[in-house]
């Protein structure tokens, strides 16, 4: 059989922190990993610049680095630039299969890198939601902007296989696709077990959480904490519940401009005696924390595939998220979690009373996503992810 060669882009990688660049980071891991057995695939990583270098060095897959970061990002001189050297990584390597991680910008580079070869490699793209859903009432989505809405669907015509973490993103594919033949719906995966985590893995980390010692529980949310997440309406319904939930807190973990406005919620509300604010938190801090947490909150307006909710599964917290997107394919309601409806704080209040006062129920969620979180190991989405690779071929 001939060896595959595969090479992966993303124009978004570590150290910025999100669920989109923690699973690309744990995926390649695990691929490195697994491609020393793998002897008919080879396996080539481009990366944006000079930050992600450091996460960006594996035993058996090669890196190169678009030196994006060099520039001032955004503009077309460093756009420019970078597809060029896209080009000449790609004539270099000359995969049969790029992998890329949006339709825009990164499979946009991709066409544009490859236009006038000979023979062009295929282009399987994974939509991690920005570059798909458009919400307006939000302001969320790449699609709200009409040109580039009008390049997402010229792109995606041109994409062989188009991956989507949750079946939840079908209906906004089909706004860009003429052939739903080429959708195919991959869920993410963590690292489990004995799976590579570089989080794990990292030694002299300073545990520097914040967390503060009381006697209660501990609700955790991590977030943006922008209009999207929600975090408005889960302030709201602690508030009204926190005379009844003793001496719980709500630890939010939020960072970025929105933050802002959901310290001075929680000041008018009166609560920041029980409010944690710990700001974006990542490696072992993100670990410590998520093993000191009870219950994960997680109300955004709309979710695809988020890993925090896997995460808090693998850390035995129990879960109250909302019944949106992504969210009902890996929560059961009543079973391994709490669905709520996220644009009704009275939902979400009964939902923090009832796993406080409940152990029972409690214990079962905690319990029955152990069990479901087993579905999603890293080693089978990347097992998952060599057969798109290989039937594109």
């Amino acid at each position: 059989m001939k060896k595959l060669k595969i090479l992966i882009f993303s124009s978004s990688f570590l150290p910025k922190a999100g669920g989109l660049q923690y699973e690309l980071k744990w995926y390649l891991d695990t691929l490195d990993r697994w491609t020393e057995q793998a002897l008919d695939y080879e396996f080539s990583f481009v990366y944006p610049g000079l930050e992600a270098a450091p996460y960006s060095q594996f035993k058996n897959i090669e890196s190169f680095g678009l030196n994006f970061d060099e520039y001032s990002n955004g503009s077309r001189f460093a756009t420019l630039s970078a597809i060029l050297r896209l080009r000449r990584v790609i004539k270099s390597v000359r995969p049969d299969v790029v992998h890329c991680n949006a339709v825009l910008p990164d499979a946009g580079w991709v066409y544009l890198a490859t236009l006038g070869l000979r023979n062009p490699p295929k282009l399987v793209v994974t939509s991690h939601g920005q570059d798909l859903v458009r919400l307006p009432e939000f302001n969320y989505g790449t699609r709200l902007n009409r040109s580039l809405n009008r390049m997402i669907k010229f792109v995606a015509k041109r994409v062989h296989k188009h991956v989507l973490p949750s079946e939840a993103l079908g209906e906004f594919a089909d706004e860009i696709h003429s052939d739903r033949d080429r959708v195919v719906v991959i869920p993410n995966g963590i690292p489990l077990r004995d799976e590579p985590d570089f989080e794990a893995e990292a030694t002299g980390t300073e545990i520097t959480s914040g967390l503060v010692a009381n006697e209660g529980l501990r609700y955790l949310s991590l977030s943006s904490g922008r209009p999207i997440k929600n975090l408005q309406v889960l302030v709201d319904a602690f508030a009204k519940e926190r005379d009844f939930l003793g001496e719980s807190r709500l630890v939010l973990a939020c960072d970025g401009p929105s933050a802002g406005h959901i310290r001075d919620k929680v000041n008018d509300l009166g609560i920041t005696d029980q409010v944690d604010f710990i700001g974006e938190v990542r490696g072992s801090e993100k670990q410590e924390v998520f093993e000191a947490a009870d219950i994960y909150c997680q109300v955004s307006h709309f979710e695809n595939c988020p890993v925090s909710l896997l995460e808090a599964m693998k850390f035995k917290a129990a879960i109250i998220a909302s019944d949106v997107g992504g969210v009902p394919e890996l929560v059961t309601d009543e079973v391994n979690g709490l669905l709520v409806d996220q644009k009704n704080v009275e939902s979400v209040r009964r939902a923090l009373r009832r796993v406080y006062e409940d152990v029972t129920l409690r214990q079962s969620l905690v319990e029955n996503g152990q069990e479901r979180v087993d579905n999603y190991s890293m080693i089978q989405t990347v097992k998952r992810y060599t057969e798109v690779y290989r039937s594109v071929v």
